[in-house]
């Protein structure tokens, strides 16, 4: 992980737009007391709207890493929210909260349940030297 303390978990529907994901990142990050800009994101690896979720990235001034499903399956067990959609889909119990998980490294938990709207989903992972 980064110099940042969290690691920031993406989830979206097919049809992502940047710049709406990246202000519901700003925004669910500002309700959870934190900076969007700069901090890591995380996703699920897929090819379907990879180009988008990299402009989103760049808006908000940071990288973001494609993960694995095994990724993020591995952090299953600590999860606070079950998406029905994402266990039909992908085999796992969400994207978000297991993607900031996963990115946030062995040891991290959650800031709190991801936050969700119609299209995306986010959530927030502190790293476990920072807990």
């Amino acid at each position: 992980m980064s110099a940042f303390f969290f690691a920031i978990g993406l989830g979206a529907r097919r049809g992502v737009e940047p710049e709406a994901l990246a202000a519901f990142v700003r925004e669910s990050a500002a309700a959870a007391g934190l900076l969007a800009t700069g901090a890591p994101l995380y996703t699920l690896q897929k090819e379907a709207d990879a180009e988008a979720f990299a402009r989103a990235a760049a808006l908000l001034e940071t990288r973001l890493t494609f993960l694995p499903a095994e990724a993020l399956k591995a952090r299953e067990a600590d999860a606070l929210t079950h998406s029905a959609r994402a266990a039909a889909l992908f085999g796992l119990a969400g994207v978000a909260e297991l993607a900031a998980l996963a990115g946030a490294g062995a040891g991290s938990a959650l800031i709190g349940p991801r936050a969700a709207s119609a299209r995306y989903t986010c959530a927030f992972a502190r790293a476990a030297a920072r807990r």
